[in-house]
């Protein structure tokens, strides 16, 4: 486990988030393409309303899509731009061990430190795509089916990474990675590689074509039951000013970022703003290499 969180300098953070800005740009021309309907989310969400593009701090792009445009997203982005990207995700590589799908730029190398020992995985500079899946308009429905995907999406994550990254310190995070290091192993021993992860789809999509859903939500985030929108407010969604071009919201937006980040107009302490270095970071064609993100 990491003892440090390495900073970025800002020279390979402007490079990155340049790189990103790009990929974002073939992901919207391919949706528009084919009339899916996506939407930025969190900290992406909150960078194109309050920044007018990505935090100046940020690393990533999180982009979400209700599941039927993700799955027609998955089968497009494999056919139509295959020559520059690749889809990563635990359908694709068994040792991937997020819920989330990864459309990774060819020729780039983007590996996290928690991300170190899977080696076999072919980690890449990346956009995060989300499927936002319907849940019931009861909500003590909706919470039994969020719980349960949630419970085994994080078991998924468990077993594949066996020394996640804890943003503080002292006792009590001591303890909680010394839990999540003796259960992974645990987790590893116990179950198979996709038998965890496809738990955590089946849960999700428990209520996929089913009457009476007018929201969908993301079922993996660290907070419970926040990260959801309502259906029609994806179809209605609007084009912003992103970094000079444009990024998709949903039209409830603000509900949206409230619930999960409260404040979210309000600029975080410098102590707060936390992102991603990478221990190994490579643009190949794209603009140079580096062994880690340190300044």
């Amino acid at each position: 486990m990491s003892e440090a969180y390495r900073e970025y300098d800002r020279a390979t953070i402007e490079k990155l988030q340049n790189v990103l800005r790009s990929m974002l740009g073939d992901f919207d021309a391919l949706c528009k393409k084919h009339g899916l309907r996506y939407f930025a989310g969190g900290g992406t969400a909150i960078g194109a309303l309050r920044h007018g593009g990505m935090i100046p701090w940020d690393d990533d792009i999180d982009v979400c899509l209700l599941r039927d445009d993700y799955e027609k997203f998955l089968s497009l982005a494999e056919t139509e731009y295959g020559d520059k990207y690749y889809v990563l995700n635990n359908r694709t590589h068994p040792d991937y061990p997020l819920p989330t799908t990864r459309w990774c730029l060819r020729g780039t190398i983007y590996r996290e430190e928690c991300m170190k020992y899977l080696g076999r995985v072919p980690f890449g500079i990346f956009l995060d795509v989300c499927a936002f899946d319907p849940i019931p308009d009861d909500d003590r429905a909706a919470r039994r089916q969020w719980r349960r995907a949630w419970f085994w999406g994080k078991l998924a994550v468990l077993r594949g990474v066996r020394s996640p990254v804890f943003y503080g310190g002292g006792i009590r995070a001591r303890l909680v990675a010394a839990a999540c290091f003796a259960g992974h192993y645990l987790l590893r021993a116990a179950t198979g590689r996709r038998f965890l992860a496809k738990r955590a789809e089946f849960w999700a999509r428990r209520s996929e074509g089913k009457p009476g859903c007018s929201r969908a939500a993301w079922m993996f985030d660290t907070k419970l039951y926040a990260s959801q929108v309502m259906v029609e407010a994806v179809r209605n969604g609007r084009s912003v000013p992103f970094d000079g071009g444009t990024i998709e919201l949903s039209a409830d937006v603000d509900a949206y970022l409230r619930r999960h980040f409260g404040d979210y107009m309000q600029i975080p302490p410098p102590e707060k703003r936390h992102n991603h270095p990478p221990r190994e970071l490579d643009f190949g064609p794209f603009g140079g290499t580096g062994k880690g993100a340190s300044a």
